[in-house]
């Protein structure tokens, strides 16, 4: 249960993750994956994994991803990452909520000019909200 790493703040990201009750994952998507530092980041909780399922940290809590993809379409392009957040999640117990998937998205300022895409997360945002005042379903 203690990373051997833990003297570079990713222990408090996640205190602070396994407390919340939801935990909105925000990433681009590089080659049909999360960049490297993401990916790092969901791998130390690796360390959770020998945990007996009644005991895990994250139990009872949400990650809501919001995927940022530059490709424009594409109907597999963010499989490997929602993998990869559904099995990080449940290594503490956590499950995936709906995702909020976003193509097109590449250059800086796209995501900042493009209102559908705004209105898209601030949609699944809403959702969320909605579903963890509802009992987290």
């Amino acid at each position: 249960g203690k990373c051997a790493l833990a003297s570079d703040g990713t222990d408090e990201v996640f205190q602070a993750m396994l407390a919340s009750p939801m935990t909105v994952f925000v990433s681009p998507v590089y080659f049909y994956h999360l960049p490297a530092q993401a990916k790092a980041f969901l791998d130390r909780m690796q360390r959770w994994w020998a945990v007996p399922g009644d005991r895990l940290p994250g139990k009872g809590r949400f990650i809501a991803p919001v995927l940022l993809g530059a490709r424009k379409k594409g109907d597999r392009l963010f499989e490997g990452s929602l993998l990869t957040l559904k099995y990080a999640a449940d290594t503490v117990g956590m499950k995936l909520k709906e995702p909020v998937l976003l193509h097109g998205l590449d250059a800086p300022g796209d995501l900042w000019m493009d209102k559908a895409a705004q209105a898209a997360i601030l949609a699944g945002v809403e959702a969320w909200q909605t579903a963890m005042r509802q009992g987290g379903k």
